[in-house]
């Protein structure tokens, strides 16, 4: 029970947890879901590359809102942001050196 009293606790390290553990899950429904779709329906892909990626930035956005307004977790909430940044400069970083 002590690690998770430590995860719950309203600090920056579990705030980068609860981010890296939000964008994987959100990334990991969204990929199956589209591969569901494709496969039910033999169209195109509903997410192409960029999409995906901005939908599951969203949904984390959404959660660092509501750990600041709502659930009054502010150092959480930076923790999520925190992860959020570094997402977004490695996805940059990965994008631009793609098309060299």
């Amino acid at each position: 029970m002590g690690m998770i009293n430590r995860l719950l606790r309203d600090s920056i390290l579990s705030g980068m947890v609860i981010g890296i553990i939000s964008i994987s899950l959100n990334y990991i429904v969204l990929y199956n879901f589209d591969r569901w779709y494709q496969y039910a329906t033999d169209n195109g892909s509903l997410f192409f590359p960029p999409r995906i990626q901005l939908i599951v930035l969203a949904a984390n956005i959404l959660l660092f809102r509501f750990m600041i307004v709502k659930w009054n977790r502010p150092e959480t909430a930076r923790g999520i942001l925190l992860i959020v940044f570094i997402s977004v400069t490695a996805y940059m970083l990965n994008r631009k050196y793609e098309f060299i």
